[in-house]
């Protein structure tokens, strides 16, 4: 069986999935589908599932409803295998979604685009995401299938408070631009700065303040710059769940 023909099989199943409804079968004869290309391969594939939905709004549900079961359950594995990596496949748009996992970080990508949340044992998370893309005449892209920044925090601090860490704060570190273009961030923050806020109420007002004060984090605190070291366009800041 070629590749062409295995794409082929798995574009006919997400079809028939999406008129069906049948989710489930459709999952098992993937699996059956993979285990066969496997055997036509000789090489152990990376665990693979199919995104499913005849929508893009569905198949993104799809994939976060993925997301959060998968974590849940691989967070238990921990003791046989410290790390886990598994693939989610579109056959829509070919699309192939990739989710790592370790006891310290949690990271998903796609097409170039990606989320990466790191706990550093310091009871704090440490967020690096690049969601968005410069697009043409000044408009903003971002991938198909990726959850929202704001889904994607919150299956974050989901998956490390389920491994029963005391997560207290989530930092981030907002400069001029970001990925190639102005960081909305700091546009945010600078802009309420400039119109009498204080640094930690500018700080509220951006995306991810809004993001993070919503799962508890409402507190935020600057973080001075190492000594000798100085931030002209940056700043660099922690989101706590209490008061220092």
């Amino acid at each position: 069986m070629s590749v062409k023909e295995i794409e082929a099989q798995m574009r006919s199943m997400a079809a028939e999935a999406a008129e069906r409804g049948l989710p489930e079968a459709t999952q098992r004869a993937f699996r059956q589908l993979l285990r066969v290309a496997e055997l036509e391969t000789g090489t152990r594939l990376p665990q693979t599932y199919l995104i499913t939905g005849a929508t893009e709004d569905e198949r993104r549900q799809s994939l976060e409803e993925s997301l959060r079961r998968h974590m849940i359950k691989d967070a238990t594995s921990f003791e046989s295998d410290p790390y886990v990596r598994k693939l989610f496949y579109d056959p829509h748009s070919a699309e192939t979604v990739t989710t790592s996992y370790t006891p310290d970080t949690w990271h998903v990508s796609a097409g170039g685009y990606s989320f990466n949340a790191i706990f550093d044992h310091e009871q704090a998370l440490d967020i690096e995401a690049e969601l968005t893309k410069p697009g043409e005449k000044g408009s903003t892209v971002r991938h198909a299938l990726l959850p929202h920044y704001s889904t994607l925090m919150g299956l974050s601090v989901d998956y490390f408070e389920g491994l029963g860490y005391n997560l207290q704060a989530i930092r981030g570190s907002w400069t001029t631009e970001y990925g190639g273009q102005p960081n909305t961030n700091w546009v945010v923050y600078t802009k309420a700065l400039g119109q009498g806020h204080s640094p930690e109420a500018a700080a509220l007002l951006t995306p991810t303040g809004k993001v993070v004060s919503k799962l508890g984090f409402r507190y935020p605190y600057l973080i001075p710059d190492p000594p000798g070291v100085r931030h002209e366009e940056g700043v660099d800041l922690a989101f706590h769940k209490s008061p220092k």
